[in-house]
């Protein structure tokens, strides 16, 4: 079997707990550091695929990301499992024909995410967010979660799934995010008129806490995403 293949967008936004997932899972991975040009594998090569988020845009006019987006047509075009988050997430969106555009209020730390579909129905979950945009949805794609700033907060389409929701987080991810994206003037511009952009020290009430569940759900949702459940119309037990 071919290694789970994570495509690392940014210096900061690393696989974090999806590296812990694969060992685990006794999966080997293969990491590429996309933003530093590094080469992206042989398409015939990649079953499985995560692709991480970055303080982009999708539009940016950037070497690297449109050499991926390039890379990610002819990805998406094959029966490979894909996920994306948070970035990676509206990168496949705007691959596969969605719309991407600065959402009406930030999303930023931790929110009720509502999974509305599929096997996941009704299951809900405190997840980490760090986003300022929102996409629509692809042709023919469905919704999978939803949470209070947007009703697009999941999407699946064919061997596609997409989640704005950071699943790699762990206590490490946490701080680094706040050292290296939070922005006080920012923040004070912008971002306390959004009911959804919580300061640092919110961000860090309970924050061991957060992360256990946090990584409890992240693991689950791998494990359905990883054996193709996603692409099943048979409703299976909720996650726990």
């Amino acid at each position: 079997m071919s290694p789970l293949i994570i495509l690392q967008n940014s210096e900061i936004e690393k696989p974090g707990l999806i590296l812990e997932w694969a060992k685990q899972r006794k999966m080997a991975t293969r990491l590429v550091r996309a933003f530093e040009n590094e080469p992206f594998p042989v398409i015939d090569d990649v079953e499985m695929l995560i692709v991480l988020g970055a303080p982009v845009r999708v539009g940016d006019d950037i070497d690297w990301l449109k050499n991926e987006r390039a890379w990610l047509r002819r990805i998406v075009a094959r029966d490979t499992l894909v996920l994306g988050l948070s970035f990676g997430a509206h990168l496949l969106a705007d691959v596969l024909g969605g719309k991407v555009w600065p959402a009406p209020a930030a999303e930023i730390g931790w929110h009720e995410v509502k999974f509305t579909s599929f096997n996941l129905a009704e299951n809900i979950a405190v997840l980490f967010q760090w986003r300022d945009e929102e996409f629509g949805l692809p042709e023919g794609a469905r919704i999978l979660a939803k949470s209070r700033a947007g009703a697009h907060h999941a999407f699946q389409k064919d061997y596609v799934t997409a989640l704005n929701s950071h699943l790699e987080i762990d206590l490490e991810l946490v701080e680094a995010y706040i050292e290296h994206f939070w922005d006080e003037k920012w923040f004070a511009r912008e971002g306390r008129h959004s009911p959804f952009v919580q300061e640092p020290e919110e961000m860090r009430l309970g924050l061991e806490g957060h992360c256990v569940a946090s990584a409890k759900f992240a693991f689950d949702f791998l494990d359905l995403w990883s054996e193709g459940i996603f692409q099943s119309e048979t409703p299976l037990k909720l996650l726990k």
